[in-house]
């Protein structure tokens, strides 16, 4: 009936489309699989009741004449397993005896015997259980639990077989990890604000009203099973509506300029110190080991405009950073200037006392001195004045006893090496006052 190609043209193209989806970022792909899912039941159910009708059929003789390709490969097989069923059945039965009523109604016995035994032991089996090395067990006996305290640690045990008892597994070892505000996705991308890093993004509300995409991960490892367990009743997607929350109050309560560029660190310690404090309260048996804020920035299409912001803001800070670079070169210069100058300062006023005194103390020896013998200092000042004021001048010498008069000698000199000073007589031109050239 072409029912089986007719599904093949439709699975094919709901596949299509799923592909379609994908390169739109448009998430069909889950309920494509689910369609396709339930398509390949119905195939074969439908080919379970089709068999199993012409089974029935040969068996009763009434197969039909016009049969189709698939109910012709139908048949060849049903014919040949029912061919051979019968024949084994009839041996069985030969080498049993099975055709004495009394030995088949002992076989008849036995075999409900065996099969109820086995069907015991199965039932009691439910009953035994192991737990791995990163695991622990909480045992349930008609759903209480009973070693909420001691759960089971690795190794074999035994507890009340099904519907009564009931065991829970707790992996207390793992390390395990929860995405915060995105979806992965399978590219390679640069991590750039303008482009998109994960299918899907969440946007939080930042202090200033401004909106930014974040992205964490969370990793965390159960501490208290019964907690875990019967705390709450979903603790994963308890853990991560209250991760989110905590992420979103975090956001809300600075600014974005804040949260993209300082102290990355100290806000994901805040955060988790958050996180654990409510999961304390709230008894969900989970300790936050850390969490890892992969990413934060502003949605794409503002992306190009807040990088400029940023680049300006990073110039702040280089020139603000060599402003203080500069202060602490120079401060120190200008202190050791400074007291270089005090120094020779304090230096020079201790000279000139120095000197001050020294000279006062001089003065005063040369005056007690100069007291002593006043006549003589008196006499070799005169002659050290004369001394100083004649030195490098040429001396003119007269003989008193040549001279009637006392003259009033004029000395002129034109400073020729060759030429002799001229005496002048005051009285002028004459006999006796005629000026006369010293050889």
């Amino acid at each position: 009936d072409a029912f089986h190609s007719r599904a093949d043209i439709y699975v094919l193209a709901l596949v299509l489309a799923s592909f379609a989806g994908e390169l739109l970022q448009i998430r069909i792909d889950r309920w494509i699989a689910g369609i396709i899912a339930l398509m390949i039941f119905i195939l074969a159910v439908k080919t379970i009741v089709r068999s199993l009708f012409m089974l029935f059929r040969l068996s009763a003789g009434t197969a039909p004449e016009d049969r189709t390709v698939e109910d012709a490969v139908i048949m060849l097989t049903m014919g040949g397993l029912t061919s051979g069923l019968s024949r084994i059945t009839g041996r069985l039965t030969a080498m049993l005896n099975l055709t004495d009523p009394v030995i088949r109604r002992r076989w008849l016995r036995r075999s409900i015997g065996g099969v109820s035994g086995l069907a015991v032991t199965a039932w009691l089996a439910t009953g035994i259980y192991t737990v791995s090395p990163s695991d622990v067990a909480i045992e349930e006996i008609v759903g209480k639990a009973v070693n909420r305290d001691r759960p089971s640690g690795p190794g074999l045990h035994v507890t009340w077989p099904v519907p009564f008892g009931r065991v829970r597994h707790v992996d207390t070892r793992t390390v395990r990890s929860m995405r915060l505000g995105y979806q992965l996705k399978d590219r390679g991308d640069l991590i750039l604000w303008t482009n998109a890093h994960y299918i899907i993004e969440y946007a939080v509300l930042s202090g200033d009203g401004a909106i930014l995409d974040l992205a964490a991960n969370l990793h965390y490892r159960v501490i208290d099973p019964a907690a875990f367990l019967y705390g709450v009743a979903s603790p994963v997607e308890s853990l991560e509506m209250l991760a989110n929350q905590v992420l979103r109050e975090m956001a809300g309560s600075r600014e974005a300029f804040s949260l993209l560029t300082v102290d990355r660190r100290g806000q994901e310690q805040a955060v988790l110190h958050t996180i654990q404090t409510v999961a304390d309260q709230v008894n969900l048996g989970v300790e936050i080991l850390a969490i890892c804020l992969l990413d934060m920035h502003p949605p794409i299409d503002v992306a190009p405009a807040y990088e400029d912001v940023v680049s300006a803001q990073e110039d702040l800070e280089t020139f603000v950073e060599e402003a203080r670079g500069y202060e602490k070169e120079m401060l120190p210069l200008a202190r050791a200037e400074a007291v270089v100058k005090r120094t020779e300062a304090a230096a020079y006023g201790t000279g000139q006392i120095l000197r001050a005194k020294g000279r006062v103390a001089a003065f005063k020896v040369r005056n007690e001195a100069f007291k002593r013998h006043e006549s003589i200092n008196r006499y070799r000042m005169r002659m050290d004045n004369l001394a100083v004021g004649l030195a490098g001048a040429e001396i003119v010498l007269v003989d008193p006893g040549q001279v009637q008069r006392p003259l009033d000698l004029i000395v002129t000199r034109n400073f020729a090496p060759e030429t002799a000073p001229m005496i002048v007589s005051p009285g002028g031109a004459g006999a006796e006052g005629e000026a006369y050239r010293e050889p």
